[in-house]
């Protein structure tokens, strides 16, 4: 009985220093963040910071990139059916796309830009499905744009995204994009009517 009662004391005092820990933390944020200007990138931290704060003004901006960019690729040779554009890791997912690219109709190559610790691993992916002659690792490029021009879709796979520049960047360049909707700033910018 004095153990339970120990084990009971010793949870409630838990508990309470936690509840104790979490509210000097919201004050904190508060005293912060009262009555400034914030500009988030996100509805969740739009709605975080509005729960949680005072600002005097928030303002919810998605990422972007220049619309400089040139918007016509026509004309231009489509030499690969997809392009992956990213880091290969595990939360890039490119693991997934290599087999979905492989089992689709698509009889032309798949282009992937990015460099990681997972080559090694693609590589031999590649050479299970024997697909080697059909997916080009081009590596780290400073301007992705000139393979994903040549492309006739990119392929965003991964398992978390804040926005993801290059779904913009190809919609921008009249490249369709294939997607799972991982984040806000990816529905924004495949539901947009202006990028749609």
């Amino acid at each position: 009985l004095k153990e339970r009662v120990k084990n009971k004391k010793f949870k409630f005092l838990s508990l309470t220093n936690e509840y104790r820990r979490i509210y000097l933390e919201k004050i904190c944020f508060k005293k912060i963040f009262n009555h400034k200007n914030i500009i988030v990138i996100n509805k969740d931290l739009y709605e975080f910071f509005v729960k949680n704060a005072c600002p005097k003004e928030i303002r919810l901006i998605y990422n972007g990139i220049s619309n400089k960019k040139s918007l016509s690729v026509s004309g231009f040779d489509k030499r690969y059916d997809a392009i992956f554009v990213g880091r290969l890791s595990e939360e890039k997912q490119v693991d997934v796309a290599i087999p979905a690219f492989h089992d689709s109709e698509m009889l032309g190559k798949l282009a992937i830009v990015g460099d990681g610790v997972l080559k090694k691993e693609l590589l031999d992916l590649c050479d299970e499905l024997e697909i080697n002659n059909r997916v080009d690792f081009i590596g780290w490029v400073d301007n992705p744009e000139e393979y994903i021009k040549q492309s006739k879709l990119l392929i965003s796979c991964s398992k978390t995204e804040g926005y993801g520049l290059v779904i913009s960047e190809a919609l921008i360049l009249g490249v369709p994009v294939v997607a799972y909707g991982v984040s806000d700033g990816v529905i924004f910018q495949l539901d947009s009517p202006n990028l749609r």
